[in-house]
């Protein structure tokens, strides 16, 4: 069986961290779609319910704000992990981010979405947890346990750690309670929205945080807070007619 190649697992934290500093937003909910149990049986049924899903959930993301934040674009952003286990067999985990208020009724919703786009959907094909918390810190939290869930299937290796020396992805992830997870045999096994990829970084101007580790703290949401504050605080300072 095969695991989520190093390389990528710190891209992935990589992402998370852009988009906790950039957006000031945290991954607070995680999707788990089990193909088997809704009739794909290969890796290109697969993938195109995996696209549909996202098409779906970008939609409800999108109708939501503009009922609840007028003038506002809210943006879709996942990251995913495709797994096989002998006892559920080929399914993804997907974390996202879900505005305040769009979380309640969201596993009702991902139930119907998959009863009214495949035949024979067996019960507990689908399944949504999580919850919005206002406080960074509580975010931060939340962010780490769904990150250490869905990267359980990643390969180890040793890297610089930010109180010195060396350590483990592993052990800084905490997948040591994680005995036996493995990834499906697919061609790209995890991977991120489009606005969260190398590309968008680099387009932003974000440089690759220092230690991996920061990406399952608070410290980048911290940072977007007072970017937020100094552009406020510059904006006002330029419309003051002196």
């Amino acid at each position: 069986m095969s695991k989520i190649p190093a390389k990528t697992t710190a891209r992935l934290l990589d992402s998370t961290a852009f988009m906790n500093a950039e957006y000031g937003v945290a991954w607070n909910g995680m999707v788990t779609l089990n193909f088997d149990q809704i009739g794909c049986r290969d890796e290109k049924a697969a993938s195109m319910a995996l696209t549909k899903l996202n098409e779906a959930i970008a939609d409800r993301i999108d109708r939501h704000g503009k009922r609840y934040c007028p003038g506002a674009k809210l943006p879709h952003f996942f990251l995913y992990v495709q797994e096989y286990v002998e006892t559920h067999g080929h399914h993804v985990h997907e974390l996202i981010v879900l505005p305040p208020g769009l979380d309640a009724g969201f596993d009702k919703w991902l139930q119907g979405w998959a009863t009214r786009n495949f035949e024979n959907v067996e019960t507990g094909a689908t399944h949504y947890r999580g919850r919005y918390y206002r406080d960074d810190r509580a975010r931060a939290d939340q962010q780490r346990r769904l990150l250490s869930y869905v990267l359980k299937s990643s390969e180890d290796a040793t890297i610089g750690a930010k109180a010195g020396g060396a350590t483990t992805l592993r052990e800084i992830l905490g997948l040591d309670k994680y005995k036996r997870a493995y990834c499906a045999k697919v061609g790209k096994v995890a991977g991120c929205s489009q606005n969260l990829t190398h590309r968008a970084r680099l387009k932003a101007g974000f440089g690759q945080p220092a230690w991996f580790e920061e990406a399952l703290t608070d410290i980048h949401l911290r940072e977007f807070h007072r970017r937020r504050h100094a552009e406020e605080l510059a904006w006002t300072l330029r419309s003051i007619d002196v």
